[in-house]
Order: C-alpha cells, then sequence, then structure tokens
C-alpha cells in the first residue's frame, strides 16, 4: 500500500537506473546534488520503507503521525451501502401463518394438495380468494414475537409463488428449507446468496453510513486481533473473528503483524485493504435476531467480501476524482525502474493513495519489487499514462476507485472484474 498523505520522499542514484524528471523533483537531475533532508521516521521501519531501497535506487518513505483529512472528490462513489452499531435484539419467537390464494375458477385438487403438503411440513395453511394484496412475505414484530405472513399464488398449472419464491408440488424439500429460513430469520429469510449480504437496503445504508467514519487507527504494525479490538472500542463496530480465522491466527503467531500504511481512508475500505495484506476480508452478516454484524474470515473462505474501493459512478470523469494523476509533467523518462518505486514516487508525487494487491500480484507470479518497467522519454505526459503503460506491460492492471467517504485512489492488480458498483 503507497500511502502519500504520511510520507515525503528522497531519491538517490536515480541516474544509474531511473530518471523521473519532474517539477516537483528536481533534486533528481543531479546525482551530486545534496539530497533534501528529512526528518527520521517516528516508528519503525515499515514494509512500505524497506520495499523501496533497492538496486542502487533509494525512495525512502517516511511515515507521519500527523493524518490530514482528505479531499473528497466531486461526486461520491456509485456503490451500494450497508447496519452497524445495533444493539444485539432479545430472541424472538416466529409465528408463521401461510395464505395460497386461488381464483373461483380453479379446481380445488390442487389446492388440496398443497395444503396436505404444508400439514406434512407441521404448518397449516389458508386457502382463500385474493383481496387486493401483494404476494410475497410480510413481517411484524410485537416484543418478543415474530408474525410472519407469506402470501402465495396458484397458478393453473399447480405451482405456488410468494413472489419472489417459487414452489412446484415436487419441490417439497426446497419448500421445507425456505420455511426454515424464515422461521429462523424472519421475512428477510437467509443472508446466504443473496444481494448486498442479505440486508434490507435500509441496513445497508446505515452500515455504509458507520463504515465511511476514517479509519481510527494506524494499521501499521498493528495484530490482527488488536486492530479488531481498536474497531470495536473506537467505532464500536459489531465485528468479530470467524472461528477459522482465530484458529489460523492461533497457528501463525508472529505472522500476523501489519506492515501497510493505510492512513486516510474510511473504515470499511481501509480495513479491506488491511486484511488483504493477510489473505483475509470481511463481510456483513445479518443474525437471526436481526443484529448485523462484521464477520472476518479467510478470503478462501469468502464469496463476497467487503471490497476493496467501489467502482465510480460511470458518468463521473476520473480526472475529477484523481486530479494529480492527470496533470501533465514537463517530461518523463523511465529505464529499468522497480515498480513498487515508481509507484511510491509517483503516489508521493501526486498526493494520491495507490494500494497494489501483492498477494494477487505474486500468485501471478508478478514481484512489484523486483519487476523492471521502462518508459520512453515524453513530454507533457500525465501521471496516469507512465502507470498504465507500466503496469499493463507486465500483466497487470489499474483500476480507479473511491472509499466509502468518497476519496479516489488507484488499485494496482492482475486483470479482473470491477469492484461492485451502486
Amino acid at each position: 500500500m503507497v500511502n502519500p498523505d504520511s510520507s515525503s520522499i528522497r531519491v538517490r542514484n536515480v541516474g544509474l537506473l531511473l530518471a523521473i524528471l519532474v517539477c516537483g523533483f528536481a533534486s533528481v537531475a543531479s546525482a551530486q546534488e545534496e539530497p533534501a533532508r528529512i526528518e527520521p521516521a517516528t516508528k519503525p521501519a515499515t514494509r512500505a520503507e524497506e520495499s523501496v531501497s533497492r538496486n542502487g535506487n533509494r525512495i525512502l518513505l517516511t511515515p507521519s503521525r500527523n493524518k490530514p483529512a482528505p479531499a473528497l472528490p466531486a461526486e461520491r462513489p456509485a456503490t451500494n451501502r450497508p447496519t452497524g452499531g445495533a444493539a444485539a435484539k432479545p430472541a424472538v419467537s416466529t409465528v408463521l401463518q401461510f395464505d395460497i390464494l386461488i381464483s373461483r375458477q380453479q379446481a380445488d385438487t390442487n389446492a388440496q394438495t398443497w395444503g396436505k403438503l404444508f400439514e406434512k411440513l407441521g404448518h397449516q395453511v389458508s386457502i382463500r380468494a385474493p383481496r387486493d394484496e401483494t404476494l410475497g412475505v410480510q413481517e411484524r414484530v410485537q416484543g418478543s414475537l415474530r408474525f410472519v405472513t407469506a402470501t402465495g399464488q396458484l397458478n393453473r398449472q399447480g405451482d405456488l409463488s410468494f413472489g419472489r419464491q417459487k414452489f412446484t408440488l415436487d419441490e417439497s424439500a426446497k419448500l421445507a428449507e425456505w420455511i426454515a429460513d424464515l422461521t429462523v430469520y424472519g421475512a428477510q429469510g437467509s443472508p446466504d446468496g443473496q444481494p448486498m449480504w442479505g440486508l434490507s437496503q435500509v441496513q445497508f445504508e446505515e452500515l455504509y453510513a458507520l463504515l465511511t467514519r476514517p479509519l481510527p487507527v494506524d494499521t501499521a504494525g498493528q495484530e490482527v486481533r488488536q486492530l479488531i479490538a481498536a474497531l470495536r472500542a473506537e467505532h464500536q463496530l459489531p465485528i468479530r473473528l470467524h472461528s477459522t480465522m482465530e484458529a489460523q491466527l492461533d497457528a501463525s503467531t508472529g505472522q500476523t503483524v501489519l506492515t501497510n500504511i493505510h492512513t486516510g481512508f474510511s473504515t470499511g475500505t481501509g480495513l479491506a485493504v488491511a486484511l488483504n495484506e493477510i489473505g483475509a476480508g470481511f463481510r456483513p452478516t445479518r443474525t437471526p435476531t436481526g443484529a448485523i454484524e462484521l464477520e472476518v474470515l479467510p478470503l478462501e473462505q469468502l464469496r463476497t467480501p467487503w471490497p476493496m474501493g467501489w467502482e465510480p459512478k460511470e458518468e463521473t470523469p476520473r480526472h475529477l476524482i484523481l486530479p494529480a494523476l492527470f496533470k501533465n509533467n514537463p517530461a518523463v523518462e523511465l529505464e529499468d525502474a522497480i515498480l513498487s518505486d515508481l509507484l511510491v514516487a509517483i503516489a508521493s508525487e501526486t498526493k494520491t493513495p495507490i494500494v497494489i494487491d501483492e498477494r494477487k500480484c505474486l500468485a501471478r507470479k508478478v514481484d512489484v519489487r523486483t519487476t523492471k518497467v521502462s518508459y520512453p522519454p515524453k513530454q507533457n505526459t500525465a501521471w496516469m499514462l507512465v502507470v498504465a503503460s507500466t503496469v499493463r506491460k507486465v500483466g497487470l492492471d489499474y483500476q480507479v476507485r473511491q472509499d466509502e467517504a468518497g476519496r479516489g485512489f488507484l488499485l494496482i492488480a492482475p486483470f479482473s472484474a470491477q469492484a461492485p458498483a451502486k
């Protein structure tokens, strides 16, 4: 992760391999000039510092304790959004009611068969004519009781439709599973496989607002359990480690310290980026009582983790999200530059965060800390063109993303599908 808001840069021996000729890097023009003096780091060296001292080219990134508030771009991201912070609700008992609507012209043979099937599954059903009602499932909570009413329509083929849920007479197992989910989770059903992690739009919006707040801790040097505890304390996040994540951390003591810097990001994106470093992620989960929790798991067990940023709205010009990357520079020339060094330099020069998904890059056999790139001498070229050209030459790609607060950044990773969008 390259975070420009908390860094200053010194470049040495650029003439050997790397030449970046811009106004902001005027001190690079002569290798004999004394480099600009920088203050020593106030923290132990992080991976970001160590990764940029290679092969005679030195770009020293020094973390700072200052965390200026980032400026927001012109538009908010095009995303979905989730609930957090809700206090755990008391256990509820579910009372189910099933209504099957039939027209007066329909024979009641199929209706009676459905009635017997529901009876076999332990539930009574009311078979009647429609009364200007909507098909589907509705819920009403009164004290510790949750009243769930499912209204279905029987068609001429004998199939039963409860809005989005449809059943035939030979799908008794599917029907039983659906009824079990209604009993446990209420009208929303099981969250598994549903859009927005099975949350309602209101629940998603509330959680999204909670995760828009700034990441309250510097992740560099944090052990994962320490980070989770800090998020609980600072933001009252209802976050927990899944048992498989607990077991993984127990088995790898001393290897789960986060090393990259993620200051300035909102909590949702910042946490997703930090956890990705160790092959983990998080997702919202709706409990049977309706409360929302954030669950941390290994990525291989997450079908849809909370994303590392969101895709901006299609109509939003990218230069409004990352203006500094689209400004032209007097001259740019690169020869055999280490890719990670280059991205650190560009991030610092433009004050634009650049996140590198090193885990996925290494899985594609691309090590950004050793891979060398070049760029021909050009006048008045934008940094975005330099990034696009250099990363694509080695089989990677970039995506413009925004965190929950609207802050723009670049994500460098192998070619893949785009981020979620709202």
